[in-house]
């Protein structure tokens, strides 16, 4: 538009040469076009790497063998809610929402895996079928130590940071201080894909049976995705206070913890894409 108006003023100034300025404003238009249709062009490609982008850095969460995208966990809330437990007003609000909801999770997270312990393994670790014992040891092998080391302390723990005088700065030792055992993640995420196949394979038996008694309406390939989930949902949580903190003192602490936990999603998404490329999961027992 601006192109043509000036157009237009020069013709009314040289009325005498309306041929030179009509020529002048069709070469300005056309001009002004071509750097439009750069310029959107040069936009389209910027968008598309920036899409390119996203999807590396997600790898881990979209991979088909480790976190399937139907099952990815449900968004963070950042707004309030009822809520048991008080975090200390010097962090920020929105913080304080994401911190309450972590220690929220935590607690359904440990009552989903005692579901798990006592309505799936218990049973067929005490059958007195041989074969469905094995079953079990195939299906479950790293669910009982996660389990214990969440009841029996990391729960308490980041409860107890998280509702500290300075919860940011404990939340991320807590993590820090228990890398060790979070590991076990690591051999779980690397296996999940096997147990899935196993289920699968051996669904019709007492795996089916024990989903109708317990009136399982998402049934135990649900189930098995839930620590992965959870560790997924650790490192949404994590980003989040390190992108909104305003205390300088626990950054470092909160830069430690979000790095552990991606580096346990992008080391066990790499095992998994090349066990994919190795071998079929071994699924007869």
């Amino acid at each position: 538009m601006e192109v043509a108006e000036d157009a237009g003023c020069t013709c009314n100034l040289v009325e005498q040469d309306q041929d030179v300025a009509s020529s002048i404003s069709i070469s300005t238009i056309s001009v002004g076009g071509e750097e439009g249709e750069r310029e959107s062009e040069r936009e389209r490609e910027n968008d598309s790497e920036e899409e390119e982008m996203t999807d590396e850095e997600q790898d881990w969460s979209t991979c088909s063998y480790i976190f399937p995208t139907e099952q990815l966990p449900t968004p963070i809330s950042e707004t309030p809610g009822q809520n048991k437990f008080c975090v200390h007003d010097t962090v920020p609000k929105k913080l304080q929402y994401v911190i309450q909801e972590m220690l929220t999770t935590e607690e359904k997270y440990v009552a989903d895996l005692k579901h798990m312990i006592e309505g799936y393994m218990e049973p067929m670790m005490q059958n007195s079928d041989p074969e469905i014992n094995a079953l079990a040891e195939s299906v479950f092998p790293y669910f009982g130590q996660i389990y214990r080391f969440h009841l029996q302390t990391f729960k308490s723990s980041l409860i107890a940071a998280g509702t500290s005088k300075s919860p940011l700065k404990d939340i991320a030792t807590t993590f820090i201080r228990h890398e060790q055992e979070l590991e076990v993640y690591l051999s779980f995420m690397v296996h999940e894909r096997r147990a899935h196949a196993i289920v699968e394979q051996h669904h019709e038996g007492v795996i089916c049976e024990l989903e109708m008694k317990l009136e399982d309406k998402l049934g135990l390939s649900a189930c098995l995705i839930k620590p992965t989930q959870r560790m997924v949902k650790y490192k949404q949580f994590l980003d989040i206070m390190l992108a909104g903190t305003e205390d300088f003192e626990a950054l470092e602490e909160v830069t430690d913890a979000q790095t552990l936990v991606t580096n346990i999603l992008n080391t066990s998404n790499d095992l998994c894409h090349l066990q994919a490329l190795q071998l079929p999961p071994d699924v007869s027992h």
